[in-house]
């Protein structure tokens, strides 16, 4: 590899794809005022109402505050609003509260990985995998961490496993092809971008990263790029990354 796609490579954005909080919506053993906030929560879920959402995860936990699942819905939903610590004290209570506890450990984990704490998240998404084998998102997101860790070897055995366990998986497939691009090893990852491309061709951020891996195969004819990025762009107008890698090889090429 020369210098200059070095370089090229360094300035596309692109992104893994790491599996959401599990929330619980059903419960066993909850008492009824417990059970009447956690199904006035799941619907302010739905609609949207991450605030409202949270105000009855809480009453839920003072109603029955020994349960792990509902200690989990509240931690996960604090920290995805930016109440960290309350979230972490609230997660670690559902990990300890109650066994087996694994989408507390994989929600703690998940937060934990997403803040660049991968030692610890590694720790909690292992014990999340003893308690639920076979779970396609824990092996996900672990690969990411062994991918963060620089350990490939480890990443492409757990989105192997991820696979595995769910051949539709597309997330597992994209992440594949990521871990190949970290390896500048580009036609591989574009073989493992095609695939869930055609497992979920609205997924922007697989189209994203394809147009870029697109590129750094064919860098004299952007032309395939472009319309992978606008297409990623077109499908999420927020997602601000195919905008930019648009903007960077039209004035790398002259071309758009």
């Amino acid at each position: 590899m020369t210098q200059t796609s070095i370089d090229i490579k360094a300035r596309l954005m692109t992104s893994t794809l790491q599996t959401p909080y599990i929330y619980y919506t059903t419960v066993d053993g909850l008492t009824e005022q417990a059970m009447h906030a956690l199904t006035a929560a799941n619907g302010y879920f739905e609609q949207n109402n991450p605030q409202k959402t949270l105000e009855y995860y809480q009453k839920a936990v003072n109603a029955q505050s020994h349960s792990s699942h509902l200690l989990s819905n509240l931690g996960s939903m604090q920290c995805a609003l930016g109440q960290i610590q309350e979230g972490l004290a609230n997660m670690k209570k559902a990990v300890a509260v109650e066994k087996p506890a694994s989408a507390a450990l994989y929600n703690l984990g998940t937060f934990l990985s997403s803040n660049n704490v991968h030692n610890e998240a590694e720790k909690y998404l292992k014990k999340a995998l003893e308690q639920e084998p076979q779970a396609a998102a824990f092996y996900n997101n672990l690969g990411i961490v062994y991918m963060y860790q620089q350990k490939f070897e480890r990443a492409h055995e757990m989105f192997e496993k991820a696979i595995e366990n769910d051949s539709n998986f597309d997330y597992a497939y994209n992440n594949l092809g990521m871990l190949f691009y970290e390896k500048s090893e580009y036609a591989t990852a574009h073989s493992w971008l095609e695939k869930a491309f055609a497992l979920n061709p609205n997924n922007f951020t697989t189209l994203n990263n394809l147009g870029c891996v697109h590129f750094m195969l064919q860098p004299q004819d952007p032309a395939r790029s472009f319309e992978l990025l606008k297409k990623a762009a077109e499908l999420n107008p927020h997602f601000r990354m195919p905008f930019y890698n648009i903007g960077f090889i039209a004035t790398f090429t002259h071309k758009i």
